[in-house]
């Protein structure tokens, strides 16, 4: 078993790392959308050994007022029942959440 620091270490670069790719990757994609919309590649294309399909995000909507009105209601609803013991708890998991530290520049 490694010593807590080095743990720490390691989950540390490893999420760096991911985070420098993600946003290179970001990047990647959006020069994949120019090439999209200049026409130089449909909406499924291969090359490379890499397939890019262009998929579509769900629809989002913004609700009356009447919804959210609804949804506080429903809420307030939830929270009795657990007061009330109707609600039945399921069993509690864990998992371990990572974060880095925000830098100092």
């Amino acid at each position: 078993m490694n010593p807590l620091p080095r743990v720490f270490q390691e989950i540390k670069k490893l999420k760096e790392e991911i985070n420098e790719r993600n946003a290179r990757l970001y990047l990647l994609k959006e020069e994949i959308d120019e090439h999209y919309e200049k026409g130089n590649i449909k909406e499924k294309h291969s090359e490379e050994g890499v397939t890019v399909t262009r998929k579509k995000c769900p629809q989002r909507y913004e609700f009356s007022e009447m919804v959210d009105q609804l949804k506080v209601e429903l809420n307030k609803r939830k929270a009795m029942e657990i007061e009330d013991d109707i609600a039945i708890a399921k069993p509690t998991i864990y998992t371990w959440e990572i974060r880095l530290a925000k830098s100092e520049t």
